[in-house]
């Protein structure tokens, strides 16, 4: 991926209907075009039909920058229909999942694992009747590609861990019922770790949960030079614990996190 490794541990489903591509064929452009959302969608969709391979419905499959093996892909129109509109943006937001690289995607603690459902941005071009190049980018930092804004659905992650969670009262059980919340305590990583980053450690309040701070954290990795420089680690806990109990939960949970992404504590962050 051009703009940085996107990994995903938590599956995802691509849902649109599936369309035919025979119209991109018998269109075919005389020089390389990018298509538009429409076309997108219906690649993306044919693409996991095809499960990411480099042959789908006629067409070679090819990327300037090769990815890790994708095993799924949804777009953001599944999560949200109403995306703003970017005229001059460039492809289609989506959040995928890849195989995880060994040493990557460890688990970080009994009771948390890597926060790796990450937004991508899907750029398609025709290149020829029988050719189409798919590439990922990372849109997060006010990215851009050719001097034109990448297409993005800030909060997408979050969209999706309130859609997936289900159980509205979620928070309440954490405050209500704790014992029933403990085994989703733990540390969440918004990207994998980076050791030449800052980690920037969110814990949320009385009855609440990460998903309090979606709109702080989407201002924040829209800033480049914070992007840069700064990781997010979200703490998760059940509320309605003693809080001399979760202090001391939080400091074990902490130090189980340093030693599986810094065993050799020799990371100057």
């Amino acid at each position: 991926m051009r703009s940085g490794r996107l990994l995903l541990l938590i599956p995802v489903l691509l849902t649109a209907a599936c369309g035919d591509l025979s119209h991109l064929r018998e269109n075919a452009p005389p020089i390389p075009r990018l298509l538009n959302a429409k076309d997108s969608r219906t690649v993306a969709h044919a693409w996991r039909k095809a499960n990411f391979g480099s042959e789908m419905q006629g067409f070679t499959v090819e990327s300037d920058d090769p990815h890790p093996p994708l095993t799924n892909l949804i777009e953001a129109y599944q999560l949200r229909t109403g995306l703003p509109k970017q005229p001059d943006g460039v492809g289609i937001p989506v959040l995928i999942d890849t195989a995880p690289d060994p040493g990557v995607s460890i688990q970080i603690a009994p009771h948390s694992h890597l926060l790796t459902l990450q937004p991508a941005t899907l750029v398609a071009q025709q290149l020829s009747a029988g050719r189409l190049q798919l590439d990922l980018h990372d849109p997060r930092g006010s990215a851009t590609l050719n001097g034109r804004p990448l297409a993005h659905a800030d909060g997408l992650i979050f969209d999706y861990i309130a859609k997936e969670q289900r159980d509205g009262f979620l928070n309440l059980r954490g405050l209500f019922a704790p014992g029933d919340y403990a085994n989703r305590r733990g540390f969440y990583l918004s990207t994998p770790y980076d050791r030449d980053k800052i980690p920037v450690v969110f814990i949320h309040g009385l009855a609440s949960s990460p998903l309090a701070f979606r709109n702080l954290v989407i201002h924040l990795q829209r800033d480049p030079e914070i992007w840069r420089r700064y990781q997010f680690w979200f703490y998760l806990y059940p509320t309605g614990s003693p809080w001399l109990a979760t202090a001391a939960e939080f400091r074990n949970d902490l130090a189980e996190l340093i030693h599986a992404v810094d065993d050799n504590h020799n990371d100057r962050r």
